[in-house]
């Protein structure tokens, strides 16, 4: 399977992603079926996932391939990392039709990847079809998913996570370089602190909206003792928390303690109750997609949080 799990492991495997409004998802047994549209010609899309140049415009800021039989195609999503290092991604190609098809199968999860054993059973194929002159439809199936349950985490967490990932071509396709961004090293001439700057009016002028959810505990005492089984389910929280940054969705997230609280002073570092222990601010791109978001949410699924979700206007960053 085609995996790309950035900085983010988000975006782990492309292959297995919802899109909302472009793309439909089943699951047909052991595997995952997605299909999406991208306005461009189908000779383009095939570059976009089979050439360096295409994969470091629009998938991640340093990208290998050799386009061969048993070929291996890397990719790594942190500006300042280095492919062959142990956050480097690498799949190996399984066979390929030039412009129709593309198997893969991730060779090299990176390093602190959750379900490295699920992973060893999975590939993925890829489908490119010409709808007409600058539309391409791209149908993925990822296959050899297994009933146990890192396999079930695995999936639900491709469905999730790389919805974002689908976005960025149609937006790289569509003439929106605003989400690529976060991706791309500073340029030739433009020093980190300018593009910082130019990040942050990005921030306040993306295509979607600015959300928030809020959080608290649904039963009484969770703070005072946690079963083992809260304790798990909010590990799991702060794993999609953290995903969601580092595929370039949330804004910020976090608790809110009693001002009463010094790191320092040796005090208990119990959230607050009133209004809420913690707030998550994310960009989605209308409402169904946010309630999406929250829901998605290990904690809230399961019901150890309950959650609260409102839009959010970001009015003023700092510059």
């Amino acid at each position: 399977m085609f995996q790309c799990l950035s900085a983010t492991l988000i975006r782990l495997s492309l292959f297995m992603v919802a899109i909302p409004l472009i793309t439909s998802a089943r699951d047909d047994g052991g595997e995952l079926v997605h299909e999406g549209v991208v306005n461009a010609p189908i000779g383009a899309v095939w570059q976009a996932f089979t050439t360096r140049e295409g994969l470091e415009s629009w998938m991640a800021p340093h990208a290998r391939i050799d386009l061969k039989v048993g070929g291996k195609m890397r990719t790594h999503y942190d500006p300042d990392g280095v492919i062959g290092d142990p956050k480097t991604i690498e799949n190996t190609i399984l066979s390929f039709d030039p412009p129709r098809m593309l198997s893969l199968k991730a060779t090299k999860p990176p390093a602190g990847f959750p379900f490295m054993e699920a992973i060893k059973s999975t590939w993925s194929v890829l489908y490119f079809e010409e709808l007409g002159p600058k539309r391409t439809r791209i149908t993925i199936r990822g296959l050899g998913y297994g009933n146990d349950e890192q396999s079930l985490k695995m999936r639900e967490f491709f469905d999730m996570g790389n919805a974002w990932t689908l976005a960025r071509l149609r937006e790289h396709f569509d003439g929106q370089p605003e989400a690529l961004a976060a991706s791309k090293s500073p340029t030739e001439g433009e020093d980190a602190p300018s593009q910082r700057a130019q990040a942050r009016n990005e921030e306040t002028n993306r295509p979607e909206r600015h959300w928030v959810y809020f959080l608290r505990p649904a039963r009484d005492g969770f703070f005072d003792k946690p079963t083992p089984e809260e304790t798990r389910i909010v590990g799991d929280h702060a794993q999609y928390i953290r995903r969601m940054l580092e595929e370039g969705r949330l804004v910020v997230a976090g608790p809110a303690f009693d001002p009463a609280y010094y790191p320092d002073s040796g005090g208990h570092a119990a959230p607050l109750e009133m209004p809420t222990p913690g707030i998550v601010i994310f960009r989605a791109r209308d409402l169904t997609e946010a309630k999406r978001i929250m829901e998605s949410d290990p904690a809230v699924r399961a019901g150890v949080f309950m959650a609260r979700l409102n839009a959010f206007k970001l009015a003023f960053i700092r510059k």
